[in-house]
Order: C-alpha cells, then sequence, then structure tokens
C-alpha cells in the first residue's frame, strides 16, 4: 500500500509538473495518492460494507477507538504546516526544500517499521491480549527486534545518509543529504514507538495516545523554533530526530499503565543494540569519508562503494550485536539463507500457477484465487474462515496461493479444497476436477527391477 501511495504521487505529480500545471501537479499528486490508497486498501482487504453488516453500536465503538488517532493524524498535519512555516519563513524556500526532501527519503524506513505494525504487530496482539504473560514475551519481543532494525538504519544514514544522496541524485541535492543525516534518530525514535502504540490500541486505550499527540505537536514545534535560531537549517533538520526519539519515550512510558511488564526490562531491550550502533556508526563514517569518499566518484563506482559501506556497517553491528544478544544474530543467520533460497522456489510457484488454467475451464484463474475469490464475495476473512472450518490460516492462505505442500498429502489437499469450498459457497466439484488434472499422476510399477520384492510379514499387534 506504501509504494503504490509514493508512486502514484510521484507519476502524477511529475507528468503534470512536465505539461506545465505548475503548483497544481502537486495538488493532483496529492490527490492521485488518495485515490490509490483507498484502492489498494479495499484489495488487501476481504470485508465489504453490506447491508445488515453495519449499525449504530458498532459505529460507536469504532468511532470511540479511532478518535484518538484521527486526533494523531491532525495533529501531525498541524505539525507539518507549522515546519513549511517555520523553515520556509525563518531560512528560505529552498531551505525549505532540501528539509522536504530529506524528510521524505528519512521516512522510508519509518513507513516500513509502521506497516509492520500495522499489518503484524496489532493484529497478533490483538489476539492474545487475554493471555498477560504471552503477551509480555511478545510485546519485549517485538520492541527488540524493531530496535535492531530501528537502529541500524539511524546509524547508515548518520555514517553515509549525505554521501549516499550525492551519489544518487547529484551534488546539487547534498542540502538533502545533510538534512537526511540530522533527521536519521526519525528511525530509532520510531522503532521505539511503534510497539508501544500497537500495545495500547490492542488493550482499547487509544485516549493514551492523545497524550503522544499533544507531546508530538507542541514540544515538537518548540524543539523546532529553539533549534533553528541558533543552528539554522541543521537544526531545523534536528528538531525531527529530537521529537520522535523524545515522543518515542513518552509512548514507552503509556504503554507502561497497559502492560505488565517491569521498565528495567523494557530499558534493558532498548538498550541492547545501541552499542553495535555506535560502535559501526563510528567505523563506517571514517571508512567513508577519509577513505572511500563515494560522492566524488562516479555513479557506478559510486554505488559500488556505498554498498561496502552497508556491508561493513552490518558486519560491524553483528559483531557487537553478538556480544549482547547472541540469539538475535543466530536468528539472522537462519533466516537470511532460507529467505534466499525460498525466493526462487515462491517465484517458481508463482510461476506454475499462472501458466496453470483455471478451474471449471475458466483459464487464468486458477484454484486458489477461485476460492480467495468466493471467500471475498461471502464476506469472510482468512481469520473467520478458519475458525468456521477448524482449519489453520496459514494452511488457508497457502492454497488461496495454490502451494499445497503445508497439506501433507493430495488426499488432504482434496479434503482441504472441498471443505473450504462449501464453506464460501463455491461447488467443490470443478475444483477437485482441476486440482486432479494439475497434479502429475504417479507411474505404475514396471516390471524393469533389479531386485524381487519382498513380502514382509508384520508382527501380531503392529499397526
Amino acid at each position: 500500500m506504501g509504494p503504490a501511495i509514493t508512486v502514484s504521487y510521484a507519476v502524477v505529480a511529475v507528468i503534470l509538473a512536465a505539461l506545465g500545471w505548475g503548483v497544481w501537479s502537486l495538488v493532483a499528486g496529492t490527490y492521485a495518492s488518495y485515490i490509490a490508497w483507498v484502492v489498494s486498501l479495499w484489495m488487501i482487504t476481504s470485508w465489504r460494507p453490506g447491508r445488515g453488516h453495519a449499525s449504530f453500536a458498532m459505529w460507536r465503538e469504532l468511532a470511540r477507538f479511532g478518535f484518538p488517532l484521527l486526533l494523531g493524524s491532525i495533529g501531525f498535519r498541524l505539525r507539518t504546516a507549522g515546519e513549511a512555516l517555520v523553515v520556509g519563513r525563518g531560512l528560505s524556500t529552498g531551505a525549505l526544500g532540501f528539509f522536504r526532501y530529506g524528510q521524505r527519503i528519512a521516512r522510508i524506513p519509518q513507513s516500513g517499521i509502521i506497516e509492520v505494525g500495522a499489518t503484524t504487530l496489532f493484529p497478533a496482539f490483538s489476539r492474545i491480549v487475554g493471555d498477560r504473560e504471552r503477551f509480555a514475551a511478545a510485546y519485549l519481543r517485538a520492541l527488540h527486534w524493531s530496535m535492531v532494525g530501528g537502529a541500524a538504519g539511524t546509524g547508515l544514514m548518520i555514517a553515509a545518509g549525505e554521501p549516499a544522496v550525492v551519489v544518487l541524485f547529484g551534488e546539487k541535492w547534498r542540502g538533502a543529504g545533510v538534512a537526511l543525516v540530522a533527521m536519521s534518530g526519525l528511525n530509532i525514535g520510531t522503532a521505539m514507538s511503534c510497539a508501544p502504540q500497537d500495545a495500547i490500541k490492542a488493550y482499547g486505550r487509544t485516549r493514551l495516545i492523545n497524550w503522544f499527540t499533544l507531546a508530538d505537536l507542541f514540544l515538537g514545534l518548540a524543539f523546532l523554533l529553539v533549534l533553528i535560531r541558533p543552528f539554522g537549517f541543521v537544526g531545523a533538520s534536528l528538531y525531527i530526530s529530537l521529537t520522535s526519539v523524545v515522543t518515542a519515550a513518552i509512548m514507552v512510558g503509556l504503554a507502561q499503565l497497559v502492560v505488565t511488564v517491569s521498565l528495567r526490562r523494557v530499558l534493558r531491550v532498548l538498550a541492547t543494540p545501541i552499542p553495535g550502533l555506535l560502535v559501526a556508526t563510528v567505523a563506517t563514517w571514517w571508512l567513508e569519508h577519509d577513505l572511500l569518499r563515494s560522492d566524488t566518484r562516479g555513479l557506478i563506482l559510486g554505488v559500488a562503494l556505498l554498498a561496502v559501506d552497508a556491508l561493513v556497517f552490518c558486519l560491524l553491528y553483528l559483531v557487537v550485536l553478538t556480544v549482547f544478544a547472541r540469539s538475535t544474530v543466530v536468528t539472522i543467520a537462519r533466516i537470511v539463507p532460507a529467505l534466499i533460497a525460498r525466493s526462487p522456489r515462491v517465484l517458481g510457484r508463482r510461476r506454475a500457477r499462472h501458466a496453470r488454467p483455471g478451474p471449471a475451464g475458466r483459464h487464468g484463474v486458477s484454484i486458489g484465487e477461485a476460492l480467495a475469490d468466493a471467500r471475498r464475495q461471502a464476506g469472510l476473512t482468512v481469520s473467520c474462515l478458519s475458525d468456521r472450518v477448524r482449519v489453520r490460516e496459514t494452511i488457508i492462505t497457502d492454497i488461496e496461493s495454490d502451494d499445497y505442500s503445508a497439506c501433507g498429502s493430495d488426499s488432504c489437499a482434496r479434503g482441504y479444497i472441498r471443505i473450504i469450498a462449501r464453506a464460501v459457497g463455491a461447488d467443490p466439484e470443478p475444483l477437485i476436477r482441476e486440482y486432479n488434472t494439475a497434479r502429475p499422476v504417479p507411474q505404475p510399477i514396471t516390471d524393469d527391477v533389479t531386485e524381487p520384492i519382498t513380502r514382509v510379514r508384520m508382527p501380531s499387534g503392529s499397526c
């Protein structure tokens, strides 16, 4: 969803600007991004409004839950408008342009962290909110992993952010690189606040987020006014990092009101990646700015040297992290090769799936796609369907992706297809016939054998 919003804004704004629309190209790009937001949101969600689904009680419950989130969005817009006023009037429109460009780049990792929280943490937390011990363990684990990723993003931006912008966009955008380095704390601040915010939402205590919104708005503008006078453009950019970290600390404190985890354990988790962050950042900064100097090279060589910076940073970061969280590094060492090995298989399955004829003679629609479409038309989520048919969500998701490896056998796969199809109101027989057609038929045993087959009599009582 995030890439669709970004791409739609960029494509529409750039094309219309080239056609001479001027500032209205930005307005049109904004509208295009909101349209892409709505369309992509409806594409990835299975629920659809319908008769009998909505009620005043449901609206009131949703409004009570979502109103603090709406206030947070309004506060963010007000702070953004205040940034434009202070930086544009206090410095210059050119400085505001560099500020906004650096801010957009700095928010790319932040968007990834937020997307993970919105699509993974909040649903997971909501399911286990009744189990205090399990919830506390999951909260600490989520906080740990988000901090490991956020600290790495912050360190890389500090060490190589400015030369990376120059290499990729040109010398004239060096100001945006300076802003990017000063705003690098945005990543670690987002990593600190993501899990606590989703924990608060899982408990339904969204009114606590109002305190975060007030701090983000008023402390943010105060930091901006204080820093811009003595430090100019760098101070205006630095306020982003300072506001992000301070308000994240406030969010962690608010989460302590609902999460049964001691503050000492939370602080220990937050501090775990900091030594690795410091060592890797200092070493990579020295490597880039004193030895490699990628911003003075051509594009291809510059990109290659930036890759060397990233590799050195990651190695040093993981080495130091091994001292404080060895299990984390071991997990990373297992996951990365598994993901690399899995990518060709996933791509191969997708190609095979699109190459197969669809069920019931509908070419181009696979069994999984037919079941997924029927489930959406029935107004069921994967979770609801799982509860109804007593089949694990992962199996349903795999079948809808035409991956039957988790079924165990062809007979089990046919059984799952039949059960799911009946639950979503689809005719299972054409799907079963299509499955039988698509699966390879076992070859019979021929007489060409080198040794005779010996019958073995099992002892009595064996099974």
